[in-house]
């Protein structure tokens, strides 16, 4: 479970970066419906593979309970930021 979750938020990371930082652009900002739909695919892979493969891999991150609970916060925060 660790190894494959761990494999799935490489892939999505490296492809939600990219996308991220695209979506900061001025050139995409100016192309609404481009951004949209960039930022809806960046969105549903966020919530669908990136947050739920990292709540797998906080409890075996180094630094014990606080180190859990620090990677657990930061996937919920980016999470509720994601749907809303």
């Amino acid at each position: 479970l660790w190894l494959r979750s761990l494999e799935v938020h490489v892939a999505s990371a490296l492809l939600c970066f990219p996308l991220c930082l695209a979506l900061a652009t001025r050139f995409l900002q100016r192309r609404p419906r481009v951004h949209r739909w960039l930022g809806r695919i960046t969105g549903a892979v966020v919530v669908a593979l990136l947050v739920p493969s990292g709540i797998v891999l906080a409890f075996e991150a180094k630094g014990g309970v606080p180190g859990t609970l620090g990677f657990l916060l930061s996937g919920g925060i980016v999470f509720v930021a994601m749907v809303s």
